[in-house]
């Protein structure tokens, strides 16, 4: 993600959200945005994942100060999502959980996120 990238991001000021920030390529994606200065929100699966986040924004060097909050909201539901959209001026939807069986129809992707399709309507 160059820097013309992400000036299209928060250009009113507003936090940008990354759903799957605490997944390889949304950590990095969180860590950018720190390093240039945005306030990130990041979605967890459930609470007490702080640590989590932070470890993959530190090795490149970004302190994260009071730029980054976390917001509890599970891509497979509907609770946290009003929360989670609150305030933000864009979203970066990078989460994709991926299932520990492959599923019957052999379609590992594809499905919507009811959670982030709900909010991103509001």
């Amino acid at each position: 993600m160059s820097g013309e990238d992400l000036a299209v991001f928060a250009s009113d000021g507003g936090p940008v959200l990354v759903t799957g920030g605490t997944g390889h390529v949304g950590g990095h994606t969180v860590a950018r945005l720190l390093q240039k200065g945005y306030r990130t929100h990041v979605t967890v699966r459930e609470p007490g994942r702080e640590a989590e986040a932070l470890a993959l924004v530190r090795p490149a060097g970004v302190d994260p100060a009071d730029r980054l909050e976390l917001a509890v909201a599970y891509v497979g539901s509907d609770d946290g999502w009003a929360a989670a959209v609150d305030g933000v001026s864009h979203v970066l939807h990078l989460a994709s959980p991926f299932p520990f069986t492959p599923p019957e129809t052999g379609d590992a992707g594809g499905r919507q996120h009811p959670g982030v399709t709900a909010s991103a309507r509001s």
